[in-house]
């Protein structure tokens, strides 16, 4: 037997129904981050004096050197290296280009919003996510191909990890596919 990893996706995936998405942020850069799920928290202690002299950055390793302490869901999307806009009831309320507090506000429009529908069209390099209540998540590729994730799904509790690259394809675990366009109702 063949693995499909478009069943895998679409029966992983299939968890985030009916759940509402929570904490939404803007991370560095244009990064954002949220969670669905229950909440835990993830404790991440400082790292040792060899790992730190490894580091170029000062800001970076005083992140390091501290305890760092969050809540995460049982699912959590990073979206990363993409063009993404975010809709609500149609209208582009803010894109990865927009000022921080235009961006914090588009996300907490979305906040709280249950996930109703993901589609994926790797031709195109293209992700949508639907959100009951008129939120819509748009991503794509900038256009520049350097083998970058435009998105990473994580479940620590069942031990997954998604990306989808911009080429299109979809890394899984330590493997990476080629898929055809899917369309996952929740």
């Amino acid at each position: 037997m063949t693995f499909d990893i478009e069943q895998q996706l679409r029966n992983d995936l299939q968890k985030l129904s009916g759940l509402c998405c929570w904490d939404l942020q803007n991370l560095e850069h244009s990064w954002i981050s949220f969670n669905f799920g229950a909440p835990r928290l993830e404790i991440r202690e400082p790292k040792d004096a060899e790992f730190l002299a490894n580091v170029k950055s000062e800001r970076s390793k005083q992140r390091f050197s501290l305890r760092q302490v969050r809540v995460r869901g049982d699912f959590w999307i990073w979206i990363d290296c993409c063009y993404w806009e975010i809709l609500f009831r149609g209208e582009n309320i803010a894109n990865s280009r927009s000022d921080r507090p235009v961006i914090r506000k588009a996300l907490n429009v979305v906040d709280g919003q249950i996930i109703k529908r993901i589609e994926i069209f790797p031709d195109l390099v293209q992700t949508k996510m639907f959100f009951d209540l008129g939120g819509e998540i748009h991503m794509r590729n900038e256009g520049e191909s350097d083998d970058q994730p435009l998105w990473h799904i994580f479940n620590d509790t069942e031990g997954f990890i998604y990306s989808l690259r911009d080429n299109g394809s979809l890394e899984y675990g330590d493997s990476t596919y080629e898929i055809e366009n899917i369309v996952i109702d929740l």
